[in-house]
This record gives structure tokens, C-alpha cells and sequence, in this order.
């Protein structure tokens, strides 16, 4: 238990690091020494980005020749909604 009471359950967990759900209904995202604290939409937001990401360099692992940005990586310009709404803003919209 921590000093503000509440309590934290592992709900996922990887050598890179894991996910735990606070009683506060925050969750707690560790990848190392580094923790960051963030609501679950943002969880949710940040696995999207990061799905993409991995499918962007999958694609260009099968094709190296694209070294570049295309039209189809502009989802790479994703950025963060307001906290609580998981869905993300385009920069050029």
C-alpha cells in the first residue's frame, strides 16, 4: 500500500515492463526506472500510437527502400486528445 492509500494490481506484465491498475483508477506504466501515471484513456491512446508505430517499421522493414515519410505515415501525426477523450487529433486536420 502506498502513503496516499491506495492500492496498485498488475494487469499486464513483459520483460519491457508492465501496467498496473491504482484503486484511484489510474494507471502506472513501467518500462525500467521510468513510471508514467496517466488515466486509462491515455493508456488506450498511447497503445494506439504505439501500434502504429510498430506497423510503420514493419512496413518499412518488408520494403527498405522507404526510407522516407509517405502519405501513408502521416497517421504518425497523431497527436494527444484532451485527457478522457481517447480519440486521437490529427496535426493537419
Amino acid at each position: 500500500m502506498s502513503e496516499h492509500g491506495c492500492r496498485r494490481e498488475r494487469i499486464a506484465y513483459s520483460r519491457m515492463g508492465s501496467v498496473e491498475l491504482c484503486s484511484c483508477g489510474m494507471c502506472h506504466l513501467t518500462v525500467g526506472a521510468l513510471t508514467l501515471r496517466m488515466d486509462p484513456a491515455a493508456l488506450n491512446q498511447l497503445a494506439a500510437t504505439m501500434t502504429h508505430a510498430a506497423a510503420v517499421l514493419e512496413r518499412r522493414r518488408q520494403d527498405p527502400q522507404d526510407g522516407g515519410c509517405s502519405d501513408d505515415d502521416t497517421d504518425a501525426a497523431l497527436v494527444a486528445a484532451p485527457l478522457g477523450d481517447p480519440r486521437p487529433r490529427r496535426l493537419d486536420s
